[in-house]
């Protein structure tokens, strides 16, 4: 194209009107000042001009055989093409050049700086990317972790080994858990065992100096103060009452604990864990030992895995689940899902990106509502291996543990496909144990029996597209 270009001495256009000869000036300017005048912009006027420019019309802008060649019909306008022609953050593309400018990142599988890259950070799925020790607090033993999605803050209890009123524990929070955890609360003459958090919320459950009865620790304002458990109901008397603990979570109003009561899997709940008493319900009853060994929960149903203890129990292997904790339960037997499940078969599961995901032996189960399940044979980790299945942002985490002779070890897996059929592995064994181990926002926090602990992070990183051919290019930004 090209631009008209004028001489500037004011006749570059001609113009034609029809009004009539008798119109006064007086009618002329009203005419103009409510925009009634009516004119036509005639032709250039080559006298006026030292350069015509491309016309501006269909054929110039938009011809119909153009727009035909993008599957447009007569009405298509420029606009339309433009944004055809448009490729939105994210998208990939193969060249044969080596380099398409600062707006895209070869698709190496490098990691994504996300304060470079923040819409296209928030599209890739994390993998792990780097591996830090770390110690979290002053005492000898990391009990549990929890991370506030809302908040985006990390928190940890932590004890001290010793016995009776010498009990000290702590409850630390941070945005980083490769930073500082800073104290938000203090026990004496308690141990703190499991966290969870909701809002400004948080609830430690501790047991006294006898090491016999459960209670709550609260906080409503995120760690400023704090409640004196000495003044809370108890949960349960284990001098008096067969039962314990195993997971902890909050769902829909309710805090819930897991664990056994006389053999049974049970769990208790509260809507007050300040000053409220706790229920107590058994999901079934049971004559061997089966508990409950782990909560998960998507925004409208609450899920628990029951785990058991001798081989006649094996039918007992379940799922139970609900929409309201003091309602009724509904259940799910593993053996009805899994081939050739055994009894004392490993088993994680989690929630995540729409599905419910179980684990068991070289298996994965998975289903989005419960009730109707699928299932991925030939999982490359061992039968009897524990393990821990979790999820963050699109990624699936598996902590595969082995125990041996030398020293216990955890690997760390991945998978960014939905439902995860396959994993990758990140780097070697670490030292470290799957029980007391997190999953939580932006990191894998390894529990080991001393500190520091391994803490892994993951990041957003590129997919990484290899190719003798040509390369691969994804849009980072616009």
């Amino acid at each position: 194209m090209q631009d008209l270009v004028a001489l500037g001495t004011g006749n570059s256009r001609l113009m034609k009107s029809n009004i009539p000869a008798n119109t006064t000036l007086a009618q002329f300017i009203q005419m103009l000042n409510n925009g009634t005048f009516p004119y036509d912009i005639g032709p250039l006027n080559p006298a006026g001009i030292s350069q015509e420019g491309t016309p501006l019309n269909k054929g110039t802008m938009l011809s119909d055989t153009t727009a035909a060649l993008y599957g447009l019909g007569v009405e298509a306008v420029p606009d339309d093409i433009l944004k055809g022609l448009y490729r939105p953050i994210g998208t990939i593309e193969d060249t044969i050049r080596a380099d398409m400018g600062d707006k895209w990142l070869l698709c190496n599988g490098d990691p994504v700086d996300a304060s470079s890259y923040p819409e296209l950070a928030a599209l890739l799925k994390p993998t792990p990317s780097s591996n830090t020790q770390i110690r979290i607090g002053t005492f000898e033993y990391l009990e549990d972790l929890t991370y506030n999605e809302e908040k985006s803050l990390y928190f940890a209890i932590n004890r001290n080994a010793e016995v009776g009123t010498r009990k000290e524990g702590e409850v630390l929070s941070t945005s980083d858990p490769n930073g500082i955890w800073n104290t938000i609360g203090t026990i004496k003459k308690y141990f703190p065992f499991y966290i969870a958090t909701h809002g400004n919320e948080i609830v430690v459950i501790v047991n006294d100096a006898d090491g016999i009865i459960f209670k709550a620790w609260y906080s409503g304002d995120n760690g400023a103060s704090w409640s004196n458990p000495d003044d809370a109901p108890e949960i349960i008397n284990t001098r008096v009452e067969d039962g314990l603990f195993n997971c902890f979570t909050y769902f829909n109003g309710y805090w819930i604990l897991g664990g056994y009561y006389k053999y049974s899997p049970a769990i208790w709940y509260t809507a007050n864990p300040s000053t409220g008493t706790w229920t107590r319900k058994i999901l079934t009853n049971t004559s061997n030992r089966c508990v409950v060994q782990q909560f998960s929960t998507s925004d409208t149903t609450c899920a628990c895995i029951i785990d058991v203890n001798v081989s006649d129990m094996g039918s007992y292997k379940r799922i139970y689940y609900t929409s309201n904790v003091a309602g009724s339960w509904s259940s799910v037997k593993l053996d009805s899902i899994f081939e050739g499940l055994a009894w004392n078969s490993e088993t994680s599961f989690v929630y995540g990106d729409g599905y419910w995901v179980v684990i068991a032996e070289d298996q994965i189960a998975y289903s989005g509502n419960l009730t109707n399940w699928s299932l991925i044979r030939g999982i490359p980790i061992e039968k009897d291996n524990e393990r821990m299945l979790g999820y963050s942002k699109g990624t699936w985490i598996l902590l595969d543990f082995k125990e041996t002779s030398n020293a216990d070890s955890v690997k760390v897996k991945y998978s960014t496909t939905t439902p995860p059929s396959s994993f990758s592995e990140y780097g070697t064994s670490m030292s470290g144990y799957v029980i007391g181990s997190r999953i939580a926002g932006n990191y894998v926090i390894i529990s080991d029996k001393n500190y520091p602990v391994n803490c892994v992070e993951l990041t957003p990183s590129l997919p990484k597209i290899s190719s003798g051919t040509h390369y691969s290019y994804i849009k980072a930004k616009n």
